[in-house]
């Protein structure tokens, strides 16, 4: 494999120009870690223990809103009441929406269908990094008439999209135990979160503005994208920050997502990227690739995405089985398997930081972990509770003899590097973590310490996963050097830099923490995701619960970097507000001409606007300063947002980048621009001393590797749009 890699690193410094995106339609964004300097979140310099701690955390707030966003409406009788946290997203990107474009920090997620933003006037709404982005100032902004395509889906009425969130939550008081399904008025377009916040707004279209690939200040767009403009969200949804992301970036295979949106423009539908090792003491620069910017390679390995039982357009995979130190566990069939409920089932999920292992999985790898290191006399294992993990032990300077560990998929085999399993900080004094916890729901999540130093390839479009190892510095390095590299109008793929959520060039960057920090804030922040995820699978589904989960609004651990002001639609010239007669519209409904959105969540934060159409543009693949553009996403402008989604942090993205399998989602809306719908990442080891860059690659920016294993993405049985 390295011979391999050397030799591509050679080739693309030799090549003064490679597949140009005029040709390619790719494109690449810039994916910010959360606790980057960089980052709207960056939480100041913290010391060892308190970054550790704080990634658990994340990790934890995670895993609760993918676990609840899983199964919602199934609980009964059950008196769940996790705090989850808004802002648990690991990365950002930047993004101008508009003509002119205003530049917003969005989190990248890959478990929301709807790439939402906060709008101007906002009459409600969490405070953000300036701009807001101004419907009114953009002379693109639409709104999404019910005709249009993403509107078929969903109720239209009056001219206007109303659709029903299924991938957040749901409306729940504390004092009634009962959540089902809530009614979102994309003229309100809304969702309303466990924790009682919520966003609220207008299904808007408008033309998405990203950094050319192509040398130079270019910039490239992409007109009509179907989005969210919320004019109402809780000002707690973020917990009190006071400057936090614009939105999300919607990545799942929902229609509606910007993966599914701009798969139509690339052409391919893929989606890549490849996270560096974590260091926050470093930037660490990722990117968000599309299309025909995504790097190809012969060494690429192949696994199905499969459909979720209830219908959930997360990434959901076929994992079989386990090995630890060369040896199979034979783990029972089913233990991976979804059931008929929805809920189970194995997921990639790059917004949690930490790895989850359905329970039974991860006592037995524990228990091989824990007799494979009583061998070493030198090896003592360590209380691990000042980290919020598991099993931590203190080994010797000079201390190699690591073991294996391997995930077998579908048709593949992940092979896993110490830096994926295992984390420690400089001033440790050489104690190490395993990265991995129990999850006693069943549900299994493949975050994003486990992803480092691979590139992953998301094809929408075939519903497949790829993944090869990679030296993603090395391909930052190359990227960066390249006088002209694919260009998206001929690859057809595009290129975002992935910012991990605790990079100092985050917005959500933690400062100092000291070890054990870091750890917990990991391990919380998983588990904040994993509920999340869990709600999203089975929304409408608990009865008789009291469930009063604070939710954090970005639990995903990249985000894709944007820096301050608001997007303000009004002086976009390219900004358009999604009509009814749009695709995107057709699952919802659409009163008067206009999709009107509106995100609650159970915190009482909130989101609205509308759902507008824009040119995105991201950074050339080609360097120099150049931009490449996609007309057309589809996303949520908000123009009314909690002020405290974001739970207290001075500087937030300015919303989220959906990546799941919903037609809504940026993956799913991309690869109609890439042309295959793929997309990629590598994630190198985590350090967030440093700064370590990352690549979301799409269509034919995703790098081709002949040892590639792949293995199939399943539908979940109830259609949710998550990664198995």
């Amino acid at each position: 494999m390295a011979p391999f890699i050397l030799a591509i690193i050679a080739i693309l410094h030799r090549t003064a120009a490679l597949a140009n995106p005029s040709t390619a339609k790719g494109f690449t964004l810039e994916l910010i870690h959360r606790d980057s300097i960089h980052s709207p979140l960056y939480p100041g310099n913290l010391t060892a223990v308190e970054r550790v701690r704080r990634f658990v955390d994340l990790s934890e707030s995670r895993l609760r809103r993918l676990k609840l966003s899983v199964s919602a409406g199934k609980y009964n009788g059950t008196a769940l009441r996790p705090e989850l946290d808004h802002d648990n997203g690991m990365y950002f990107v930047k993004v101008g929406i508009g003509t002119p474009p205003t530049t917003q920090h969005l989190v990248v997620d890959t478990a929301t269908d709807l790439t939402w933003v906060q709008c101007h006037p906002c009459r409600s709404c969490f405070e953000q990094n300036p701009p807001f982005y101004k419907p009114a100032a953009s002379t693109s902004h639409r709104t999404t008439p019910c005709s249009h395509p993403l509107c078929k889906p969903f109720k239209c009425t009056r001219g206007k999209c109303r659709y029903e969130d299924r991938n957040y939550l749901i409306a729940l008081s504390y004092d009634d135990a009962y959540i089902g399904n809530f009614h979102l008025d994309i003229t309100v377009v809304g969702t309303r979160y466990i924790d009682k916040t919520f966003t609220k707004g207008t299904l808007s279209m408008e033309v998405f503005t990203f950094a050319s690939s192509n040398s130079g200040s270019a910039t490239e767009s992409i007109p009509g994208l179907v989005f969210g403009c919320s004019t109402a969200s809780s000002k707690r949804m973020f917990k009190g920050r006071s400057k936090v992301p614009a939105g999300l970036l919607g990545m799942n295979m929902e229609s509606t997502s910007f993966a599914t949106q701009i798969a139509g423009q690339t052409g391919d539908g893929r989606f890549s990227y490849c996270l560096p090792q974590i260091d926050p003491r470093e930037h660490q620069t990722s990117f968000l690739q599309f299309g025909g910017d995504i790097p190809e390679g012969p060494h690429f390995a192949a696994t199905p995405i499969v459909r979720n039982a209830e219908g959930a357009k997360d990434y959901y995979l076929k994992l079989h089985d386990i090995s630890v130190d060369g040896k199979r566990l034979k783990l029972p069939r089913n233990t991976f398997k979804q059931k008929p409920d929805g809920s189970g089932g194995c997921i990639i999920d790059s917004g949690s930081g930490i790895t989850y292992l359905e329970e039974r999985a991860f006592n037995r790898v524990e228990a091989a972990m824990i007799a494979y290191f009583k061998r070493f006399e030198n090896v003592k294992r360590v209380v691990a509770k000042k980290y919020k993990l598991k099993l931590c032990y203190r080994v010797p300077e000079s201390f190699r003899e690591w073991p294996s560990m391997a995930l077998h998929f579908e048709g593949a085999d992940l092979l896993l590097q110490p830096v994926n399993i295992f984390m420690s900080e400089k001033d440790w004094k050489h104690v190490f973590c395993f990265t991995m916890m129990p999850e006693i729901s069943g549900m299994t999540i493949l975050g994003s310490s486990l992803q480092q130093k691979f590139r992953f390839v998301f094809d929408v479009a075939k519903q497949q996963l790829r993944f090869a190892p990679e030296n993603c510095v090395e391909l930052v390095t190359i990227l960066h050097s390249t006088t002209a590299l694919a260009n998206p109008s001929t690859a057809k793929g595009f290129t975002l830099e992935l910012i991990h959520r605790d990079s100092i060039h985050s917005p959500l960057y933690p400062g100092n923490l000291t070890a054990v920090e870091r750890v917990r804030r990991f391990v919380d922040l998983s588990e904040s995701r994993l509920c999340r995820l869990k709600l999203s699978v089975s929304a409408g589904k608990y009865n008789g619960t009291a469930l009063r989960p604070e939710l954090d609004h970005v639990n995903s651990m990249y985000l894709v970097k944007q820096n301050p002001p608001f997007y303000k639609p009004a002086a976009s010239t390219s900004h358009r507000t999604t009509p009814c007669s749009h695709p995107l519209c057709e699952q919802f409904k659409c009163t008067r001409g206009k999709c009107r959105y509106k995100d609650r969540f159970m915190d009482k934060t909130f989101t609205k606007g509308t759902l507008s159409m824009e040119v995105f543009t991201f950074a050339s693949s080609n360097g120099g300063g150049a931009t490449e553009s996609i007309p057309g996403l589809v996303f949520g402008c908000s123009t009314a947002s909690s002020k405290r989604m974001f739970k207290g942090g001075s500087n937030v993205p300015a919303g989220l980048l959906g990546m799941n399998m919903e037609s809504t989602s940026f993956a799913t809306q991309i690869a109609g621009q890439t042309g295959d719908g793929r997309f990629s990442y590598c994630l190198p080891r985590i350090d967030l001393r440093e700064h370590q860059t990352s690549f979301l690659q799409f269509g034919g920016d995703i790098p081709e590797d002949p040892h590639f294993a792949t293995t199939p993405i399943v539908r979940n049985p109830g259609d949710q749009k998550t990664t198995t």
